[in-house]
């Protein structure tokens, strides 16, 4: 009989023991579950603090940025200025700018220049012209691939005011043709001091930006010491209807150099505007006997514009 309570007994204690520990792991569980939603509730609160302080900080900077040119427009001479792109000259090789400017203080007789200092070192003035707004004008002509600063000098008689301004023209060069060079393609040995090459050489030319320009002609020329010794035509070789043109030529041959001789593939290519495109897609040089090659290709890093 004791034994029989002995043994309820102890299955008793053995399921307060199993019913403590399944308590204790769903507390783990629910605590876990709380530190995790915790753990999302802060990295949200984190991730609106960094939104909100990004938020405020480009206000910042928008607002700073609207106070730093409110300031620089107050303490300018002029109420306002611009200038707008007319287009290319391709024969002169200029762009023509025209420009305008409206004085903050008018006065009759008031002369108004125009300064512009080019990145090629040549500095100009030109007066401008009044119209019955109070605006003054004047159009010019700036070299080509030029980076241009403009300012101002307004001539009242007793008392001259100048002023350079902040921002710059830079010439886009979107009346260029978009070259992209490609390496030599083919067989290339080297048997003694002879370089034997069976392969052939292919330009790809993207229009560009400013409609009319066009390749008029496209060349290969195999040189040693920069003397030409051979020339190929580039021809056209995808359909006419293809924004992207590919020239393409065969090269092959045997070319002896002779020691610190230098042997080159250059690609030259004529636009329309009279803009002349060069690259080369190979070079070898004859370093004491041993004949090294370089191979030239990419973007327009690569590209030497002509004039």
């Amino acid at each position: 009989m004791e034994d029989n309570k002995l043994l309820e007994k102890n299955k008793k204690v053995k399921r307060r023991v199993i019913i403590g520990f399944i308590v204790l792991i769903l507390l783990n569980l629910w605590g876990l579950l709380k530190v995790n939603s915790l753990r999302q509730d802060l990295d949200s609160l984190r991730g609106d603090i960094y939104n909100q302080y990004n938020d405020m900080r480009t206000s910042l900077s928008s607002i700073n940025t609207t106070v730093e040119e409110t300031l620089k427009k107050q303490g300018s001479i002029l109420s306002d200025f611009s200038y707008s792109v007319e287009g290319l000259d391709a024969e002169n090789k200029t762009i023509s700018i025209n420009l305008k400017g409206t004085p903050k203080v008018y006065k009759e007789g008031l002369k108004f220049y125009f300064n512009y200092d080019c990145s090629d070192g040549d500095s100009k003035s030109v007066e401008g012209k009044l119209d019955k707004a109070l605006n003054y004008s004047a159009k010019i002509a700036v070299p080509i691939r030029s980076t241009v600063k403009f300012g101002f000098t307004l001539d009242y008689g007793a008392e001259v005011k100048k002023e350079t301004w902040e921002d710059e023209y830079i010439d886009q060069m979107e009346y260029q043709l978009q070259i992209m060079p490609q390496p030599f393609k083919g067989k290339y040995e080297t048997k003694g001091d002879e370089v034997i090459i069976d392969g052939w050489i292919e330009s790809v030319i993207y229009p560009s930006s400013i409609v009319g320009n066009s390749v008029e002609e496209a060349s290969c020329k195999i040189r040693i010491n920069e003397e030409v010794i051979d020339e190929i035509k580039l021809e056209k070789s995808n359909e006419p209807s293809s924004e992207v043109s590919n020239y393409t030529g065969t090269i092959k041959g045997k070319y002896k150099l002779k020691k610190g001789d230098m042997f080159d593939v250059l690609v030259e290519v004529q636009d329309t505007y009279g803009f002349k495109y060069k690259y080369y897609p190979m070079t070898a040089f004859n370093n004491n006997g041993t004949l090294n090659k370089l191979e030239s290709s990419g973007g327009n890093a690569f590209i030497q514009v002509e004039p």
